[in-house]
């Protein structure tokens, strides 16, 4: 009974050194169930989601965190963690003056243009329409324009500025 006992206690220790790839105990891991376990613990990127906007010709690269709201008129995408919010709506081809004209956009309270990678300009304004403090235009190039509502004070904040420029058509 005892040379069972010995040996159960042996396989025991070969099999816990072979399942940590028979590494001597360091300060690093000195538990054989830490070192182990550091390998599964290594964090989960989340895939962005492409959302494809309905009844509309484009679609929108949401990276982690973000969600996004369909309406018929409009679509919501959120960050609730960074209080972001964006309002997405879509106006006739070829309207983008108006557009801009609609939404209260003056050369005063215009900002700096935002270039996306795929070439879409957009242009900012500060505005002040009910909690939304920035408004973002642009003339996608099959003539579709968005204006893009945001909730930040700063019209250049990263964030919203990755949403928009991930803004591309279908």
């Amino acid at each position: 009974m005892k040379k069972f006992f010995s040996l159960a206690i042996v396989v025991a220790v070969v099999g816990t050194m072979a399942s940590c790839g028979n590494k001597t105990n360091t300060t690093e891991c000195a538990d054989s169930t830490a070192c182990c376990d550091s390998a599964e613990a290594a964090p989960v990127v989340a895939e962005p989601e492409i959302h494809e906007r309905w009844g509309a010709d484009y679609q929108v690269t949401l990276p982690s965190g973000w969600t996004a709201d369909e309406y018929a008129a409009e679509m919501i995408v959120k960050n609730e963690a960074k209080d972001l919010k964006l309002q997405f709506r879509e106006y006739p081809k070829g309207d983008f003056d108006k557009c801009v004209t609609n939404s209260g956009g003056t050369e005063e309270t215009r900002g700096e243009d935002v270039v996306a990678d795929n070439e879409v300009v957009w242009q900012v304004y500060k505005a002040n329409r009910d909690d939304y403090n920035t408004c973002y235009l642009a003339k996608m190039p099959n003539d579709e324009v968005i204006i893009v509502w945001a909730t930040p004070d700063d019209p250049a904040n990263a964030d919203v500025h990755e949403i928009i420029k991930s803004v591309a058509l279908k």
